[in-house]
């Protein structure tokens, strides 16, 4: 849909398919409402009742450069012509340039580019670089989320590979607050109120 119609009945369908056949991640499922989307275009989308929204989030932080470009989706296109998708484990054309054009961007200091599914992995593996070349163990996360990637099979992995290494595998802040997070991710204890970190 290249751009905004009135169609309240199929909104209301979207809505209802919507409701009865998908579980939203992160969500208390009857406590939500999604909003249905009929289409966008540049910095705008839109629903079914032709009511456009300015896109301040580019949704997941993967639309920068806009809803529809025209180039994106030409490249989409012409790839699909060629190959939909391909295992992480195998070497693939165009992974091998999108790798190349990163790379001449990003400056002398960095030779490969690491690609992800998700930020859950962009952030885990951040985590391991980060220790392989600190030589620390604990990490600082200013929101909860980032500790639940450092799940029981990771924790324990690397403290089998450590047994030095201490329990307290991470710390969370929550304003003033700052929590201890033990191996197992559980959340033990309130270290202290109005606290300063020296790590």
């Amino acid at each position: 849909m290249s751009s905004p119609i009135n169609d309240p009945d199929k909104a209301a369908k979207v809505f209802a398919d919507d409701r009865a056949n998908v579980f939203h991640s992160w969500s208390a499922q009857a406590q939500i409402s999604p909003m249905a989307i009929a289409g966008g275009a540049g910095s705008y989308f839109w629903d079914f009742t032709g009511k456009k929204y300015l896109d301040f989030s580019c949704q997941l932080v993967f639309t920068n450069i806009g809803h529809q470009h025209p180039k994106v989706i030409e490249a989409i296109k012409a790839q699909a012509d060629v190959l939909t998708t391909i295992a992480p484990q195998h070497a693939n054309e165009a992974r091998n340039e999108a790798a190349k054009r990163i790379i001449e961007v990003s400056g002398d200091n960095f030779k490969k580019v690491f690609f992800t599914n998700a930020g859950a992995d962009g952030v885990e593996n951040a985590v391991r670089m980060a220790r392989l070349h600190t030589h620390k163990h604990k990490i600082l996360s200013t929101i909860a989320p980032i500790m639940a990637i450092l799940d029981q099979r990771l924790m324990q992995l690397e403290i089998q590979e450590d047994s030095q290494m201490s329990l307290d595998m991470g710390m969370c802040t929550f304003g003033d607050h700052i929590f201890t997070v033990h191996h197992f991710g559980q959340l033990v204890r309130n270290k202290s109120a109005n606290a300063h970190l020296s790590i």
